[in-house]
């Protein structure tokens, strides 16, 4: 990279992928991007995204809110800090058995993996590709994995997309659901026998007759599947559809 290619980068991403040090004025604060990061991540996943704040985390590490803007400077770059870190580096050695699926339903478990452990990540708006260290890295990961396949550059990325949306939306809703079993308090229905029971109280057989006959199957009234089970279901059917693709495109070569 070249000094004028560095000077377009955002400050904060030039300090994540270690292309700048921090400022420091003064006596050397001991601080570091990972120890300012592990105070915000441990707050975000006790409290919330929305309790997060230069002025917490400050506080998290013993020192004022000026100190943590030489290392940080803005909440967005905090926050930025936090999914980098949070999500860690992707664990999908090249030596996977089973070829471009295995490596992109494996890419896919740790992908969810790292949602359950910090729900709050489902929360960071998206507002562009990725472009921290390891964002970068997951990427590279899933197209390393896709490289193998016919398919052309550009399907690559929108199987990634395609598939990155799934597990984000799945880990979302899992965040979701869990919140709202907290606030229903314990000794409660299921989401879903609370959502049939409702249902049952408001519709009529004439309006609608399919999801009559659902309420009458009891399939509302089944405990709530399990989150591996449903995230399975979904990414498989993903899948064959990119491999219907990857056939079609090696069946004409």
């Amino acid at each position: 990279m070249s000094e004028a290619d560095g000077a377009e980068l955002p400050r904060s991403l030039r300090l994540l992928w270690g292309h700048e040090e921090p400022q420091r004025r003064g006596p050397k604060p001991g601080l570091s991007l990972q120890s300012i990061a592990a105070a915000a991540i441990k707050l975000a996943d006790s409290e919330g995204l929305d309790a997060v704040s230069m002025s917490r985390v400050a506080d998290q590490l013993g020192v004022t809110t000026m100190a943590l803007y030489r290392y940080v400077s803005s909440k967005d770059d905090l926050v930025a800090l936090m999914l980098d870190v949070a999500s860690g580096k992707p664990d999908l050695p090249a030596d996977v058995e089973g070829g471009w699926r295995a490596r992109l339903e494996r890419w896919s478990w740790n992908h969810l993996a790292a949602l359950r452990r910090h729900p709050w990540i489902t929360r960071i708006p998206i507002s562009g590709p990725p472009i921290t260290p390891n964002q970068v890295a997951w990427m590279e990961a899933a197209l390393a994995a896709l490289s193998a396949t016919p398919l052309t550059e550009a399907e690559q990325l929108s199987v990634l997309l395609m598939v990155s949306n799934y597990v984000r939306s799945v880990g979302q809703l899992a965040a979701d659901l869990a919140q709202a079993e907290r606030d229903a308090g314990p000794a409660q229905p299921s989401v879903m026998g609370r959502y049939g029971r409702m249902l049952a109280q408001l519709i009529d057989a004439e309006s609608f007759p399919t999801l009559c006959s659902f309420l009458r199957s009891g399939v509302f009234d089944q405990p709530d599947d399990d989150l591996d089970v449903e995230f399975n279901f979904g990414l498989q059917i993903l899948l064959d559809g990119v491999a219907q693709l990857v056939w079609e495109r090696q069946s004409k070569a």
